[in-house]
């Protein structure tokens, strides 16, 4: 099950409104950690989606975004976080992102910003 809109967004008249939250990948998970204990999106069990599970929502047949944007209105082309890390000898740890516009999959450290879409894993 997946959050309509990123973090940052609020769901009004229809769509998603406002801007993702351009969140590091520490912030990203404690942004999935504060809304589990509000509670405030129905479910406490939120969280960043691994990158399979992200791809599985990108549509090859959409451009810029590729997305279906009825199913996920406003949604930018931007990369947006996922869980799965990648393994760095760099100081600073890495983790994939994927865009929804012509990137696709790339790494990035975890101290660059990107968007959050958040996911449950229902039973």
């Amino acid at each position: 099950m997946w959050m309509r809109c990123a973090v940052g967004q609020t769901w009004s008249r229809g769509t998603c409104a406002g801007v993702p939250a351009a969140l590091t990948w520490a912030a990203a998970v404690d942004a999935a950690q504060a809304i589990n204990k509000r509670g405030n999106f129905f479910f406490s069990d939120w969280r960043i989606p691994q990158v399979p599970e992200l791809a599985g929502i990108a549509e090859r047949q959409c451009k810029n975004p590729r997305i279906n944007l009825t199913v996920f209105p406003a949604t930018p082309s931007a990369a947006f976080w996922t869980a799965t890390s990648r393994p760095s000898k760099a100081v600073e740890d890495s983790a994939y992102v994927l865009g929804f516009g012509a990137d696709g999959v790339k790494y990035a450290s975890k101290l660059e910003t990107h968007d959050v879409r958040l996911v449950r894993t229902t039973p």
